[in-house]
């Protein structure tokens, strides 16, 4: 049997939005969801240079990060009202999936775990009281990308004690910075 099931397909102002939920053999009812958005390819002038934004962390897991086929994309953002033009925003997808395969496999296994406690069935019991919300960001769920910036930026805070960390330990400090970027969210 295949471990995907279609669950939804449902448009957004731009784009789509694709519901699945995988059934593998590690991972069962794991919730996924995909936006399909057009994206336009930003030529740079050398694609082994990541953008600033990376560097750091590149430095910190080595040489053995190659960036040499990534691109950065402009994705179609918000309609702004007063001037009423579409924006941009960059998109690193192809960066941090590099920087992602590159972490070690107990960073990786925690943000599948952190991933799983924030779904909407899953994190009003089991995350952070802070995190508890049937509408975090609007969303009613942590988003992907909120959740893997907290990995980076825990690898990135973690990388300097030089210390193996356990599975457990990882997920800790995925909500620990989570809850720093919920408080400072909503101070803005």
């Amino acid at each position: 049997e295949f471990p995907l099931k279609f669950v939804s397909l449902r448009q957004m102002r731009i784009g789509a939005v694709l519901e699945v939920v995988y059934n593998g053999p590690l991972y069962k009812h794991l919730n996924i969801s995909i936006d399909l958005v057009p994206g336009i390819v930003i030529k740079s002038e050398d694609p082994k240079d990541p953008p600033s934004l990376v560097e750091d962390l590149k430095c910190q897991l080595g040489p053995t990060v190659d960036f040499s086929s990534c691109q950065l994309y402009a994705l179609p953002g918000q309609h702004d009202s007063y001037s009423k033009q579409f924006t941009f925003k960059a998109s690193y997808t192809d960066y941090e999936e590099m920087l992602f395969n590159a972490l070690p496999e107990e960073a990786k296994d925690a943000y599948v775990v952190a991933k799983a406690l924030s779904s909407p069935e899953t994190y009003i019991h089991h995350a952070p009281a802070s995190l508890r919300s049937d509408d975090w960001m609007g969303r009613g769920k942590i988003p992907s990308y909120v959740l893997k910036v907290s990995l980076f930026i825990s690898f990135e805070e973690l990388y300097e004690s030089d210390c193996d960390l356990t599975l457990s330990e990882w997920v800790s400090q995925i909500f620990q910075n989570l809850r720093k970027a919920w408080h400072y969210m909503k101070t803005l």
